[in-house]
């Protein structure tokens, strides 16, 4: 067995990565390298609460951003026995020279996702097992004023390969296999899961450093 075993992962996942075609040219010349606008600069403030993308999580609502970016496309409560998730979609928001789509995760409590469930028009069940309520328009408008407390950034470009993100990021404190085609990279300091998936691309996932959970299973950085 390599006794480097994330570079073994890493090389297994560059060749799939090939077979499916996401491999491609650096991203395009003049990319904007700004602290502000970037999916891998992340800063965190004295309260802990972290900057990327221009948005700092814990601090800004719904509102800024969508006059930031738009109305978001869709937002919706999600229940499962994992918890609830209340979202907002935006499917295109560009930040450089890079677009992706961005889901926000909103404030919560049970109570409260409970009354909005009871309110829902709509329900039906996601391919995860959750089940997704759409919410009516007056609760949607409620939603503006939500602290924004975690969010996914899914890049559109597909060139974006672990080299890539090791350029940027540097070596994770901790990785994850958890199928042949798939890796995710830990940085509890900077509240940063990266996956790296050869069928679905890159997401990146950020929560407060102190929400971070790292998995159990996961292997540390020298192991």
């Amino acid at each position: 067995m390599s006794k480097h075993p994330l570079l073994t992962v890493l090389a297994l996942l560059a060749t799939a990565l090939v077979a499916f075609g996401l491999l491609a040219p650096q991203p395009p010349p003049g990319e904007s390298e700004s602290p502000d606008n970037l999916p891998w600069r992340v800063a965190i403030d004295a309260e802990g609460h972290p900057r990327v993308l221009g948005i700092t999580l814990g601090r800004d609502r719904l509102a800024l951003l969508a006059q930031r970016f738009g109305p978001p496309e869709g937002v919706g409560l999600f229940r499962s026995a994992r918890g609830d998730s209340l979202e907002a979609y935006f499917p295109t928001i560009r930040t450089g020279r890079l677009e992706g789509r961005l889901v926000l995760k909103l404030e919560t409590s049970s109570d409260e996702a409970a009354v909005l469930a009871s309110r829902a028009v709509s329900a039906e069940r996601t391919a995860s097992g959750a089940t997704r309520y759409t919410l009516g328009a007056d609760d949607k408008a409620t939603l503006a004023a939500k602290r924004v407390v975690a969010m996914s950034y899914l890049p559109k470009y597909r060139g974006l390969d672990a080299e890539f993100f090791r350029a940027r990021l540097g070596e994770p404190a901790a990785w994850l296999q958890p199928d042949e085609t798939t890796v995710l990279w830990f940085y509890p300091d900077r509240g940063l899961t990266l996956t790296l998936s050869a069928k679905d691309g890159a997401v990146l996932e950020y929560v407060p450093p102190r929400d971070f959970v790292l998995p159990a299973e996961a292997a540390r950085a020298g192991q």
